[in-house]
């Protein structure tokens, strides 16, 4: 255990100003947004929109990032990361209070829309921020301090989100919306610590990138296909999870905010670990070994446990299934050229988002029709298809990895 905060500690001490100030602005980002989307969904259901309707909702958040994909990558390889990072938390706050004083279905699908194309800006151009501010011996235990950040922030907004509305005596739907508003506007600090971030110039190697492009190309295809593959199995259950404890459980926004809020220790708590266990056994194996074990937890949860066996159950799939973001994260920013990483990216990022919103539709049809336990066993197959061709896919990729350290 020394050993692992000694070397956190080592990394910290090496990150650049830029990629600090980035975790912080990240964490605030985090916050708002977790806590806004603890409670969204308890919000439109509170308003009276149905459940069918508030999947179409969701889902134009996918629909928006998958429009907003394509560019941002390009924008980021081409002006910048800090350009593009200061135009999506520009956005954020925007959508976020529009999304936050209204439940007319035409609007919400709208500013939704605009609110998924901010987020695949800030998501796409962070990864090649990270690696752009990181050497290859600390980029590991960056992008976990990313993911760990996120994370945080997720808690702090999820533990927030039930407590805010309760300052208000009002009614459960105004009491919603004062907090949704409230994360709205704290999300807009964000920009100050981008604000502050140096732009790092860059000059393209056209030769360099002529000579990389078959080996690039092959990377991204295999890393695109697996990763859409799980946003496809997430969409069906995960957007829906607060539904899942308010209608099957009975839980009221401020119990439904606690769960949610702890769960982020989990994903703290399996992410910390990440980076210690990939250098023991390897990356790809160490995301293999997280995402199997999640996989009885979905059993559990389609089969309507028990309270506390349902809670913990979320926790730990969670936790493991979401430890898994900063070691792929890694394992593709190492592999592909630097001139490339915000393109591909985006294009990883634009499937994720489509596959997740075909999902998070038909989920939210199918929920209305048969209940919540079909579309845990839908996940579970293919999760487990999908790991599956992950291990096969990337497994030789270690020793190319091997050789980049050496």
């Amino acid at each position: 255990m020394k050993k692992i905060f000694r070397d956190y500690r080592d990394a910290i001490n090496s990150f650049s100003g830029n990629a600090k100030l980035f975790l912080v602005a990240l964490f605030i980002l985090s916050m708002s947004q977790g806590g806004f989307n603890t409670i969204f969904n308890l919000y439109l259901s509170s308003g009276g929109i149905r459940n069918s309707v508030i999947g179409y909702i969701i889902s134009m958040g996918g629909i928006g990032a998958a429009i907003m994909s394509i560019p941002s990558g390009i924008l980021s390889d081409r002006i910048g990361r800090k350009k593009v990072l200061l135009f999506g938390a520009t956005l954020i706050p925007l959508t976020l209070l529009i999304s936050a004083i209204t439940i007319n279905p035409k609007i919400l699908f709208i500013s939704y829309l605009v609110y998924g194309a901010a987020g695949a800006i800030l998501r796409i151009t962070t990864n090649p921020f990270l690696a752009e501010n990181s050497g290859i011996y600390e980029r590991v235990h960056l992008f976990s301090l990313a993911f760990i950040s996120t994370m945080l922030g997720n808690m702090t907004g999820s533990f927030l989100s039930g407590r805010i509305g309760n300052l208000f005596t009002t009614n459960e739907f105004l009491s919603m919306r004062y907090s949704l508003i409230f994360f709205a506007l704290i999300s807009s600090l964000s920009f100050i610590f981008l604000l502050i971030i140096k732009e790092i110039k860059r000059e393209r190697d056209i030769e360099k990138l002529k000579m990389t492009l078959k080996e690039d190309l092959s990377v991204a295809v295999k890393f695109i296909t697996q990763r859409g593959l799980i946003a496809l199995g997430a969409g069906f259950i995960v957007p829906f999870f607060n539904l899942y404890f308010s209608q099957v459980f009975g839980l009221k926004p401020e119990s439904i905010g606690n769960i949610f809020s702890v769960m982020s220790i989990f994903f703290f708590v399996f992410a910390f670990f990440g980076p210690h266990l990939s250098k023991k056994i390897g990356i790809v194996k160490s995301v293999v070994f997280f995402e199997l074990a999640s996989l009885p937890f979905l059993v559990i949860l389609g089969n309507r446990p028990p309270l506390t066996l349902a809670i913990l159950s979320f926790w730990i799939r969670g936790g493991l299934m979401n430890s898994v973001a900063p070691l792929n994260s890694t394992l593709l920013m190492n592999l592909i050229s630097e001139e490339r990483r915000g393109t591909i990216q985006s294009f990883a990022n634009l499937v994720w988002n489509i596959l997740r919103s075909v999902g998070t539709f038909f989920g939210g049809i199918l929920i209305e029709k048969k209940g919540f336990g079909l579309n845990f066993y839908i996940t579970l197959i293919i999760y487990s298809t999908t790991i599956l061709i992950y291990y096969l896919m990337f497994s030789k990729y270690e020793k190319v990895l091997s050789q980049k350290k050496g």
